[in-house]
């Protein structure tokens, strides 16, 4: 039987059914530091499945996998938490969400936000093609809402997709 979990974050309330966080740098580690700890998750468990994937670069070889292992219509979305920790083109206390155009998730998330000094704009890097290009894409293919949450600006971060793109290159106080 598969699972959901219930996340209370501050500042707004959203139901999470299934978390994606990919592990291929350490910097992207602070991923899950993000979701427990700095944005003050209050959990309560029902059910719920959480993924690390590995090879994203390789061709989401990890996510594709666990695709093919579950059984997509029990999944209600998948949130990828993806280069975070560099302060977006947008400004502060923002974030971006690829495929915002493709579900309503990033408009409820919008209405959420509001008033509360965060704010959630479209992928602004369509040319770079992120949602198909991240671990997102594999649960999106099986029709699963699935979308990735991004602050780094990386039409200039000279770290993207670098060897440099390390845990010390990030900026906390975007994260928290």
């Amino acid at each position: 039987m598969m699972h959901s979990l219930t996340f209370v974050l501050a500042p707004f309330v959203f139901f999470v059914f299934f978390v994606v966080v990919k592990a291929r740098l350490r910097a992207d580690a602070v991923c899950v530091v993000v979701f427990f700890v700095v944005v003050n998750v209050v959990v309560v468990f029902t059910a719920t499945v959480f993924a690390a994937f590995t090879a994203e670069e390789m061709g989401l070889i990890g996510s594709t996998y666990f695709g093919k292992e579950i059984d997509a219509a029990k999944f209600v979305a998948g949130i990828n938490l993806e280069m975070i920790g560099k302060t977006p083109s947008f400004g502060t206390n923002t974030a971006w969400l690829t495929g915002f155009e493709r579900s309503d998730f990033g408009k409820i998330i919008q209405k959420n936000l509001k008033g509360s000094g965060y704010q959630l704009f479209p992928d602004p890097y369509k040319n770079f093609n992120l949602f198909f290009r991240s671990d997102n894409a594999s649960l999106a293919r099986l029709g699963v809402p699935s979308h990735t949450f991004s602050t780094t600006p990386i039409d200039k971060d000279p770290d993207y997709h670098q060897v440099s793109d390390e845990a010390e290159t990030l900026n906390i106080t975007v994260i928290t």
